[in-house]
């Protein structure tokens, strides 16, 4: 019974070393998310608004109405 009671229990610490890796993974993972997605979502937010799409409708009317039907005659140059 001398050395038994004070040994250390490796499956303890490797629950222990486990759990800090898996904190550090997350941490690693947020920053990143953070670093990465953050710009991202700002340059995407505004395509999100619908206050664009007026005007887009409005170039695409013009594009529409501006090509050569078919009834015209060719333009020879």
């Amino acid at each position: 019974m001398g050395g038994t009671c004070c040994d250390p229990h490796p499956p303890q610490r490797l629950d222990h070393a486990l759990m800090i890796l898996l904190t550090l993974l997350t941490l690693v993972v947020m920053s990143l998310g953070l670093w990465l997605l953050t710009p991202l979502i700002h340059a995407l937010t505004p395509m999100l608004s619908l206050a664009w799409l007026g005007w887009g409708a409005l170039v695409l009317g013009l594009w529409l109405f501006a090509a050569p039907s078919t009834d015209d005659p060719p333009t020879h140059s």
